[in-house]
């Protein structure tokens, strides 16, 4: 059959690039309208019943992705500075995609007028003197809503809370985000300004993915090429293989719009993952072709019989590492789910245009080697015999250093922990991660998560047994590792009473009838300008939502906070009548969707390395050849977890795919080896031999594609994204040790186990 289809490809070769070219023509144009995702719900799992609360939320109280601005100077409560801290506040504050900003230029007050409440500005007056100051600082202290969150202990740093719309669109927000740092600069006097917060950190991953989009991939092309040159010395031999990548690439993101999908998170980085990875079945063909052509009388006989020799492990290589990616799809994030899938297209993209281009073009095209020195692939003959001659030899020796390098593998691999805090995919020296670090280090944390208690009733809210409840739960909170500032109704009720009663400390408490709760908020409300009433209840007082602002990043903290509240929300407001609680906020919502996902990714790989171990099996015929060629592979990838855990290197959402490449790039090279290797011992039924003709044919290609990737990846380094860095560095580490499992471990296990029968010679 392989014979067959080397004909067919050779004799419509000149139709099949007019295919080709059709194809690349149709999906190319599709493929420049492919966007870039930069939604915050991407990461989240639309069928959580947590995300419809979520979006209910933002109707009622408004959108949760805030920034945080800190304005730093000697004594921000001087005129001068109050001056400059309202300019700021006013120009942010008419910004198209701004809906809320609250500071100390603008935040309300409650205050007693002729008897009655009213709310208005905390900042009536700019302060003339050291008393003016002192009594402006009392206010805010004795305001629950801003205490620890307007100014800084020291009266050093002004902190800005800006609401951004929940319709911006990706650009729009970038666009707000800038203008909001050219306002800070303009209005600020020259002191030093910080900003930060999950729209800033969202936009600086997707900056840092875009530049290394940009950078990279040409990069790593760029050395791919010069590599293919090197070891080939051939200008067609670099040619073909970027061709057909290439049109790979352009094939995948056209699919891509026509199945309705857009660049994500996660699949920016097919097109990289299609040069390096897609770039090894182009390696062996061409090395294939290059023994082919001193064994053949004709070119077009030496083509053929590549094709022939070439089209079955090929095939297989890129079934595996299709089932690797595809591994991912049954993840519930749909941008993983969909990097898994396109990846896997992007694979059998690959396979089909190197498996049909590079012969044509070979055998179209002058293969004559440019340079009359002697290829590098050549002098790879030499090491593979000295490898194969240490193999025989010291067959224990390297079983059992396999074995110990396991051992502390499996050690490392159970200090691996999971990270679910995404500020540590920065460097640690980014402007995103030291304005946050100093924001929080000076104001607290400010991470948003909101509790909601809502009645089917109107004016349910106004309930003070209900208050009471919220205040307990409120004080509760309060509490919690990690809160650093809670705000509740019950606070702006204690406090608007306290107020009423010319500041009685013993009045600062929910009045015991429900109608004075009722004719408070109407005060207030009468003079209620700028929305202060609406940050807690929505238009009926039929809701009412706990603020809280929380000090740590990573998912497991949002978790263990949301363990201990729900418990209390359960047993407090489980048995009040037509009354439900539940916790949500935007960061929340991920944590639900990402945490479990990451604890269920070993699921996914088991059933991925089952699917592969049933593949080799009846491809081989044999059990022990899957155990075998499994072994050389598990080994390697157990070293790389290993290798992360022993360096305290995090598995997280971001690094995740890693797992699927790895597993995809180590089979690869082992079903190449043993392919060639069960055709080899069928001459002699020799182990030694075969082993030997497989290391000369297929170890050739097998080094040159681990140098190749491991170059390529290498190259991520480069990158300030931590993430990108942890992704090069850990694939070239697997590669380097998917080398040793393929040409030690593998034939090593082949020569102590003899999986096809003892009737051959050791």
């Amino acid at each position: 059959m392989a014979q067959a289809i080397a004909r067919f490809i050779l004799a419509r070769r000149y139709p099949i690039l007019v295919a080709v070219g059709l194809a690349t023509i149709f999906l190319g144009a599709f493929s420049l309208d492919v966007d870039l995702n930069q939604r915050p719900d991407e990461l989240m799992i639309k069928n959580d019943p947590e995300y419809p609360r979520l979006q209910a939320f933002f109707k009622v109280f408004g959108y949760d992705e805030m920034v945080a601005g800190a304005y730093s100077a000697d004594n921000v409560l001087t005129a001068e500075n109050l001056r400059r801290i309202q300019n700021i506040t006013g120009g942010i504050n008419s910004l198209e995609g701004v809906t809320r900003v609250v500071s100390i230029g603008n935040a309300q007050d409650i205050f007693v007028d002729q008897g009655s409440l009213v709310v208005a500005p905390l900042l009536r007056t700019l302060p003339r003197g050291p008393r003016d100051r002192e009594a402006l600082k009392k206010r805010i202290d004795e305001n629950p809503l801003y205490d620890d969150l307007l100014i800084s202990p020291n009266n050093r740093i002004a902190l800005f809370d800006i609401t951004l719309d929940a319709e911006l669109t990706v650009e729009a927000r970038d666009a707000t985000l800038a203008r909001i740092d050219a306002i800070f600069d303009r209005e600020g006097g020259g002191n030093p300004h910080y900003l930060a917060g999950s729209p800033i950190g969202r936009s600086e991953v997707f900056r840092c993915m875009q530049r290394d989009f940009s950078t990279l991939l040409p990069m790593g092309i760029l050395l791919l090429i010069l590599a293919m040159y090197l070891i080939f010395r051939n200008y067609l031999c670099v040619l073909l293989p970027f061709v057909a990548i290439s049109l790979s690439v352009v094939w995948t993101v056209g699919a891509m719009y026509l199945a309705g999908s857009e660049l994500n998170f996660f699949s920016v980085l097919i097109p990289t993952i299609l040069f390096i990875v897609g770039t090894s079945d182009c390696i062996h063909i061409l090395s294939q072709y290059q023994d082919c052509r001193k064994t053949c009388a004709t070119k077009s006989e030496a083509v053929r019989q590549t094709i022939a020799l070439m089209l079955l492990p090929c095939f297989l290589t890129t079934v595996t590492t299709m089932i690797g990616f595809l591994s991912l799809a049954a993840c519930r994030i749909d941008a993983l789910r969909l990097f898994g899938i396109f990846s896997a297209v992007g694979m059998g993209f690959a396979f089909l245009l190197s498996i049909t281009l590079l012969p044509i073009g070979l055998s179209i095209g002058n293969t004559k080697p440019l340079s009359l020195r002697k290829p590098p692939s050549e002098s790879l003959l030499q090491i593979l015999r000295r490898i194969h001659g240490f193999n025989l030899a010291r067959k224990r020796l390297f079983l059992s250093l396999f074995l110990i390098f396991f051992l502390v593998a499996i050690y490392g691999a159970m200090r691996l922990h999971v990270e679910t805090d995404p500020g540590k995919f920065f460097g640690k020296k980014m402007r995103v991660v030291t304005d946050m670090l100093f924001i929080e280090k000076e104001m607290g944390g400010f991470i948003p998560f909101f509790v909601v208690i809502e009645s089917e009733e109107a004016d349910r809210i106004k309930d003070p047994l209900l208050l009471e409840k919220i205040d307990r739960l409120t004080g509760f909170i309060r509490e919690q590792d990690g809160v650093d500032q809670v705000a509740s109704a019950s606070d702006l009720i204690e406090y608007m009473n306290f107020r009423l009663h010319d500041n009685d400390p013993s009045e600062r408490r929910i009045p015991d009838d429900r109608s004075a709760v009722a004719q408070l908020l109407l005060m207030a409300s009468l003079s209620d300008e700028t929305g202060l009433l609406a940050r807690f209840f929505d238009d009926d007082y039929s809701k009412t939502a706990v603020a809280i602002r929380f000090r740590y990043h990573d998912f497991d903290s949002y978790k263990r906070l949301m363990d201990a509240i729900r418990p209390y929300l359960a047993a407090e407001f489980g048995s009040v009548p037509r009354v439900t609680t539940y916790v949500t906020g935007t960061n929340m919502v991920l944590a639900n969707t990402l945490i479990p996902f990451l604890k269920g990714l070993k699921q996914g790989l088991l059933l991925a390395g089952a699917a592969i171990f049933a593949l080799m099996i009846v491809l081989f015929r044999s059990f022990w050849v899957g155990v075998i060629s499994m072994l050389a592979n598990v080994i390697p990838i157990t070293i790389t977890f290993g290798f992360m855990g022993l360096l305290g290197i995090s598995l997280n959402f971001a690094t995740a795919p890693i797992a699927a490449i790895a597993l995809g790039i180590a089979i690869d090279d082992t079903i190449h080896f043993l392919t060639r290797f069960k055709a080899e011992f069928s001459k002699d039924h020799s182990y030694e031999n075969a082993i030997a003709r497989t290391m000369e044919s297929v170890g050739k290609p097998i080094l040159i594609t681990s140098i190749i990737l491991t170059a390529g990846f290498f190259i991520f380094l480069v990158s300030n994204f931590q993430y990108t860095r942890n992704m090069g560095m850990l694939i070239s580490f697997t590669v380097v040790s998917a080398i040793f499992g393929d040409l030690v471990l593998l034939p090593v296990l082949l020569l102590a186990l003899k999986p096809l029968g003892k009737k051959g010679r050791s």
